[in-house]
């Protein structure tokens, strides 16, 4: 089942996810761009892609089967949800059929239900870390892919603070993936105080994972699955070589990790990470703001290292070459029957219903 699940999820990773994606990120572009008459960065075509290949190998086909089971649970969510917001990045011509968009969408809900229902799958995987945690399992062991291998010194994490003094050291990918298994590791050992203090009130087995489930359980899973996403694209990027490439995308890298940090501010400055009325949290507002900047001149080329082909897009939205709203006029003169009346147009124009009615008989005086 496990194997199962895995192999649907690449299906979506690599097609539903995939394109839309591109489709949302290239229109969002070209919005942009007409803002400012730039249209310099579309002929940067495949730049980054053409170095080191697509940046989706990060999540290959064979790192999928070997992640595997419980451990994945939580990736599945993330690509649910992103969908969504690619649509909505379009704005209104998200809805239209020719954007592809309504397609993809109906192609993957069964995928969805493929892959397994949120709930179940959060649950699934705060489950296996719980009872990691509990019966003191050799996490290295149980980690192949190094997923929960950095919880072997747990207590010896829990016990570390930001160090961080500028918006520099802040945005470090290093420091930022110690911060996350700082996030990581406290939101377990919290989770787990949680459990055993519904045991030692009599709770049952059902009644402790009711009790635990919205405060803790599921943040833990959520927590869990970001730090993983982060880790997997923190050693890509470390296996590279010196480029310009790899400096870009270190700052995507730090991008996320700062925008994770950010999100869960109240759990580190609650847990002691941040010092208390302290302004750790200024120095990843910084360098997120700094980083806009410089990522901006390159989202062009990120997307186009991901983007499959434009008939395999088969999308106006997400063209190549930039001109959206040429490709999808052409689409939708080029519809099939698009300048001729409607099957029912004698309905609208003629109606029979009305003749004989008072409404004809005030009309007519």
């Amino acid at each position: 089942m496990a194997s199962y699940r895995v192999s649907i999820t690449t299906i979506s990773a690599y097609t539903a996810f995939g394109h839309h994606y591109c489709i949302a990120s290239c229109h969002a572009l070209v919005r942009q761009r007409d803002r400012k008459s730039d249209h310099k960065g579309f002929q940067r075509r495949g730049h980054i892609a053409g170095r080191h290949g697509n940046p989706r190998n990060i999540f290959s086909s064979q790192a999928c089967r070997n992640l595997g089971g419980k451990r994945w649970h939580p990736v599945l969510l993330f690509l649910k949800t992103l969908r969504q917001e690619c649509r909505e990045a379009c704005g209104g011509h998200g809805y239209l059929k020719s954007s592809g968009l309504g397609d993809l969408r109906n192609d993957n809900d069964a995928n969805c239900t493929y892959e397994g229902e949120n709930n179940t799958l959060i649950q699934q995987a705060s489950n296996w870390l719980i009872s990691l945690r509990c019966k003191n399992a050799d996490f290295v062991a149980v980690s192949p892919l190094e997923t929960v291998s950095f919880l072997k010194d747990m207590d010896e994490l829990l016990q570390s603070k930001s160090q961080e003094g500028t918006p520099a050291e802040a945005m470090d990918v290093r420091n930022l993936l110690k911060a996350l298994n700082w996030l990581t590791a406290w939101q377990l050992e919290t989770t787990v105080k949680r459990v055993e203090e519904q045991q030692r009130d009599g709770k049952n087995a059902f009644e402790t994972r009711n009790n635990i489930q919205v405060f803790y359980a599921q943040k833990l899973s959520i927590i869990y699955g970001e730090r993983t996403i982060y880790h997997v694209f923190y050693k890509f990027v470390s296996c590279l070589h010196d480029s310009v490439e790899k400096k870009v995308l270190e700052q995507l890298l730090s991008f996320y990790g700062a925008h994770l940090i950010t999100k869960y501010a109240s759990v580190f400055y609650r847990g002691g990470y941040f010092r208390e009325n302290s302004h750790e949290l200024k120095l990843y507002e910084k360098g997120i703001l700094g980083l806009l900047s410089d990522l901006k001149d390159e989202a062009i080329a990120l997307v186009d290292a991901i983007a499959p082909t434009d008939f395999i897009l088969n999308s106006p939205l997400g063209v190549s070459d930039g001109n959206v709203y040429q490709h999808l006029q052409r689409a939708i003169v080029s519809a099939p029957g698009v300048f001729e009346r409607p099957h029912w147009w004698r309905d609208v124009t003629y109606k029979d219903y009305l003749k004989g009615s008072n409404l004809t008989t005030v009309r007519a005086t």
